[in-house]
């Protein structure tokens, strides 16, 4: 599995355009027990919410 985060989807396009790409991916196929299977998603950084504070003396 691949995580990758790109500036913009098209970036990530034009990326999978480059020769380089191509001929790795074709590479990385060859030693696949089955055919590679390539899926895009976007998603959104969540802030995390505060912890909630310690009562005194508690660790």
């Amino acid at each position: 599995m691949f995580v990758e985060q790109w500036a913009s989807a098209e970036d990530l396009f034009r990326h999978f355009k480059v020769p380089a790409s191509i001929d790795f991916a074709r590479a990385m196929a060859t030693l696949a027990v089955a055919a590679p299977e390539i899926k895009v998603y976007a998603a959104n950084e969540l802030p995390l919410p505060a912890a909630p504070a310690r009562p005194a003396g508690e660790r």
